[in-house]
């Protein structure tokens, strides 16, 4: 089984790039997950905050790799997979020891992330840059600035300059597979 992992800072283009991969390869995402596992325990309430507390607390109580576990369950087997969002360094490593793995980095400037949020404006979403700056450091806490990656893809420019090396990596990839 050959795994695209996909992690980086919020805003960066993680989403962005998982969209564009999933013309060709299904994409999972793990947030959905750690969603579910909220509604599981009553949560209703999905904005960034409560969310990265929720997950932390997750985290914490059942393992920093607990997330890839229970998208585990619905991968295994498959031939190639996308997984958008990873937070962990454990997480990379379970997926590593069940599978090979590819870990893209999107990266971008915290100014050019945080403007990217508000344009959007996700339900859940941070609205103001404290809570910009919070849901970062829960994110740091989970260690998603320590995951080592394969290819970092810078992307500080325009969606068609960061289309152009999508469709770079993607050819790369289908021809390794």
């Amino acid at each position: 089984m050959k795994i695209i992992l996909i992690t980086g800072k919020r805003g960066a283009g993680k989403s962005e790039l998982a969209k564009l991969l999933s013309s060709r390869i299904p994409v999972y995402e793990m947030s959905d997950y750690v969603y579910r596992e909220m509604r599981k325990a009553g949560i209703d309430r999905f904005d960034a905050i409560t969310v990265g507390e929720f997950a932390k607390r997750l985290r914490t109580e059942r393992g920093n790799d607990i997330v890839a576990k229970l998208l585990w369950e619905d991968i295994k087997g498959l031939d190639i997979v996308v997984i958008s969002g990873a937070r962990s360094p454990e997480e990379v490593e379970f997926f590593r020891k069940n599978a090979d793995v590819l870990v893209i980095k999107v990266d971008a400037l915290p100014e050019i992330r945080y403007h990217r949020i508000l344009q959007r404006a996700r339900p859940g979403d941070v609205k103001s840059f404290d809570d910009f700056i919070k849901k970062e450091r829960l994110d740091e806490e989970l260690g998603v600035g320590t995951i080592l990656e394969d290819i970092i893809i810078d992307n500080n420019y325009d969606l068609g300059v960061f289309r152009l090396k999508v469709e770079n990596l993607l050819k790369f990839i289908l021809d390794r597979s």
